[in-house]
């Protein structure tokens, strides 16, 4: 299906349905903010477990990747601001208008959770849970990781520049529109967030007051270690937040990573205490 972004641009989206099986209860409801270069599909495992648990849940591809490019990424016009102004934004206000929730959270991978802050309606959160998600900062890594990030992102408006977008090989297919790239380099190698006319973007983390839970990896260097986390944390000035710093020992497995939250083999073993959170009882 598609839901229209707060400037009516069509975004491809997945609507998950309360299972018949669900006791039940209130009416709630959850979104779904994917990774930079997330595929809205991925997260289907957790939208059905919630959909069992009751929940609606919908998922959208932002505009300028996956289902969402209407056009070649080359000359797309797009920056990742409106991936949290426009499109996290008409994605809160059309599951508000259409399923009328009782309670209504976002569930946050990745750069998700920095974009979500960018949403002004995001007053209407009643809770957001945060997966493997951070402040972009490159020296907030460790070791080689700190480099890989200083230096592809220094390399980055070459490649924009050659390509006319980012293609995120070896990573996926995906390519980003280069405003979205552009902007998401200035959060990297910047201490302050920014959108690219150089207008500051804090306030709006500070604005948001919904309880926030955030889990971070011990397997996941590159993308969100612990302090990257942290300090993600501490731009939500505002609300309550947790911050659970999982091992993959303590799930009894070897591998958890940047995505491993979303396997139900892997992650699934979190999903309990997570959807207590989203609940309003954890």
């Amino acid at each position: 299906m598609t839901i229209p972004a707060a400037d009516g641009y069509p975004l491809a989206a997945s609507l998950y349905e309360p299972s018949p099986r669900a006791a039940p209860g209130p009416r709630r409801a959850a979104v779904v903010l994917s990774s930079v270069g997330g595929d809205r599909r991925r997260y289907a495992p957790l939208a059905l477990h919630l959909a069992d648990r009751g929940w609606t849940v919908v998922s959208f591809d932002y505009r300028g990747i996956g289902g969402s490019r209407r056009q070649a990424a080359r000359g797309f016009p797009a920056t990742m601001s409106e991936w949290g102004e426009l499109d996290a934004a008409g994605v809160l206000d059309w599951v508000s208008a259409r399923v009328e929730p009782e309670r209504l959270v976002a569930v946050a991978h990745s750069v998700g959770g920095q974009v979500i802050s960018l949403a002004a309606n995001h007053r209407l959160l009643d809770a957001l849970l945060l997966v493997a998600s951070q402040a972009g900062y490159w020296r907030l890594r460790q070791g080689i990781w700190r480099y890989l990030v200083l230096g592809y992102f220094t390399l980055t408006p070459a490649i924009v520049s050659l390509f006319g977008c980012l293609p995120l090989w070896p990573s996926g297919p995906e390519r980003l529109p280069a405003g979205v790239a552009l902007e998401w380099r200035r959060w990297c190698l910047e201490t302050e967030y920014r959108n690219l006319a150089g207008a500051p973007l804090e306030p709006r983390f500070a604005a948001l007051s919904a309880p926030v839970l955030a889990y971070s990896f011990a397997d996941d260097h590159l993308y969100s270690p612990r302090p990257a986390v942290d300090a993600l944390l501490d731009l939500y000035a505002n609300a309550p937040t947790e911050h659970r710093a999982i091992r993959p020992g303590d799930l009894g497995v070897r591998k958890i990573g940047h995505r491993g939250f979303f396997d139900p083999e892997v992650g699934g073993r979190l999903w309990p205490e997570a959807v207590e959170f989203l609940e309003g009882a954890g």
